[in-house]
């Protein structure tokens, strides 16, 4: 009897040392769009179907802005301006704010102190093992002397 209760004791002993550890972190997926990017190219889909491509090229200091998408929702802005003297514009933001809405859908929600509240929710298409994303609008208007419809910003993370 007491070889019995022995054997079960240590039976008992290996299944309890053998348990999964709850104690072990489980790894929480990052959004892809936390990091810093600096604008890559955009893209116009001018109206006569051609494209035409703004990248560091033909407007050096637009393509120096970054953005920086924080953990917290918050999103960091520097915006440069001019075609040779490159200037960093003072952004004047309230708030800069950013949220996951899933399937690659963000919310971006901006207030400046001189405009109303801005809030639009834009898809992010991530390529390049999510080192560069890309996003398209249904705006617009003309470049390079050519109007538009439609147009795609991409980004690079650095």
């Amino acid at each position: 009897m007491k070889k019995t209760l022995l054997t079960l004791l240590v039976i008992a002993s290996l299944f309890i040392s053998c348990s999964s550890n709850d104690d072990t972190p489980v790894d929480t997926p990052v959004d892809p769009i936390i990091g810093k990017w600096q604008d890559l190219k955009t893209i116009y889909h001018l109206d006569n179907g051609g494209v035409y491509q703004e990248d560091e090229t033909n407007q050096k200091c637009n393509f120096l802005s970054t953005r920086e998408f924080l953990a917290d929702g918050t999103v960091v802005h520097f915006f440069y301006t001019g075609q040779n003297d490159c200037i960093l514009e003072v952004n004047d933001y309230e708030y800069f704010n950013w949220s996951n809405e899933g399937d690659g859908n963000y919310t971006v929600t901006l207030k400046r102190a001189d405009i109303n509240e801005e809030v639009f929710t834009e898809k992010a298409f991530f390529y390049d093992n999510n080192n560069k994303f890309y996003s398209k609008d249904n705006d617009t208007g003309t470049a390079n002397s050519e109007p538009f419809t439609g147009s795609e910003y991409h980004y690079k993370k650095i």
